[in-house]
């Protein structure tokens, strides 16, 4: 719990005093920056002592570093740990920032008021990228540039690390940027809730509500006759299969029997050979055979199976209503001997145009060209 605060102490945000002893503090870590030197002196060394010990014993107790483990590990077979994983509260979130990767443990710089206040100093001083010579700085690369060189400043001095229990833990870029980007969300989410009266998340009856009603684990029997569900039999497996039949039928297999065909008419129907004639010639020459000359019928014309195809429509005759065509402007027959013209559907009056059919003719086609 924290202490009770004093009329004219400050507090945060969120209700806690003592922010201005904390300011104070933040405000010379920010100020040793600027020197050129690795080491602080000792007049800084003392000053830092100084506001270190003025700080109430909030401020001055050890950081409580956030827990970085996972919830739910997604190794293994079927997305479940090989082995249990045990979670201790400070062991492990260091032994996987130390043996996870090549970098140093980082937390976030809300774990500390103190080393929240000299992020929020430090990015009050850089609102933008700095340009230097043919690249730019970003805006947290200076921020971490700046904390990197109070944290060396501090850890580097044995008087203000024995007489203090000041930690300044090592933050990266990542945490920087969700830490800001959250705090802004945080104080907008503020404004915009600040005199709302918002209701309780859990809303409470005015009168005791009755208990749960209680399932039971078997169906209540009922009086009277019970009905009775007549099941029809199983036909399960009694499918028969429909299959091809074989080119040779079975031997126990009954008789085919087929419908016979009505017999098809004969479109051109055989004759009967033509008698042979005896053609008597000279007693020199011997007896010759010769059949009289049978020409075939010709065939009669089939009448195509289906619907008719409709017949060929014939052009109607076009009959002129007017004897000549007439000007759209002036009304009158549009011939060529009383001066008319046309240009690739533009129709030239010589009534109207007020241009010679010369001058006409050459400004359609230089229109024509420029199209």
């Amino acid at each position: 719990m924290c202490p009770a605060a004093p009329e004219r102490e400050a507090v945060d945000e969120r209700g806690i005093p003592g922010m201005d002893r904390v300011d104070g503090l933040a405000e010379c870590l920010v100020g040793s920056r600027a020197e050129n030197g690795q080491t602080l002196t000792n007049q800084q060394a003392s000053t830092i002592i100084a506001l270190w010990q003025n700080l109430l014993p909030y401020d001055q107790q050890r950081v409580a570093y956030a827990a970085q483990h996972q919830v739910r590990l997604t190794t293994g077979r079927y997305k479940q740990p090989k082995r249990k994983a045990e979670f201790t509260p400070g062991a492990e979130s260091m032994t996987g920032c130390v043996l996870g990767s090549s970098g140093s443990p980082t937390q976030w710089p809300d774990c500390c008021r103190l080393v929240e206040a000299v992020f929020i100093k430090l990015c009050n001083n850089h609102k933008s990228p700095q340009k230097k010579d043919n690249y730019a700085l970003t805006r947290w690369t200076l921020i971490l540039r700046d904390y990197n060189k109070i944290r060396q400043l501090v850890l580097g001095n044995g008087t203000v690390m024995q007489s203090t229990t000041l930690q300044l833990f090592a933050v990266n870029q990542t945490t920087l940027v969700q830490w800001h980007n959250k705090r802004l969300k945080r104080q907008d989410c503020r404004i915009l809730l600040q005199g709302v009266n918002l209701p309780a998340t859990i809303s409470v009856a005015p009168m005791p509500l009755p208990p749960p009603q209680v399932r039971p684990t078997a169906a209540p029997t009922r009086p009277g006759p019970q009905h009775e569900y007549n099941l029809p039999e199983s036909t399960a497996g009694q499918a028969v299969l429909k299959r091809k039949s074989t080119a040779f039928p079975p031997l126990d297999a009954p008789p085919i029997v087929r419908p016979r065909l009505p017999a098809q008419r004969q479109l051109f129907p055989r004759q009967a050979p033509p008698p042979m004639v005896f053609i008597p010639t000279p007693s020199t020459s011997p007896l010759i055979f010769q059949a009289p000359q049978v020409f075939a019928p010709a065939p009669k014309a089939v009448a195509p199976a289906g619907p008719l195809p409709p017949p060929t429509p014939t052009r109607r005759p076009y009959s002129r209503t007017v004897e000549k065509n007439k000007c759209g402007q002036c009304h009158q027959p549009r011939t060529k001997e009383s001066g008319y013209s046309q240009y690739y559907g533009h129709i030239y009056c010589p009534l109207n145009a007020g241009l010679p059919l010369d001058q006409w003719m050459e400004e359609m086609r230089r229109k024509r060209a420029n199209q």
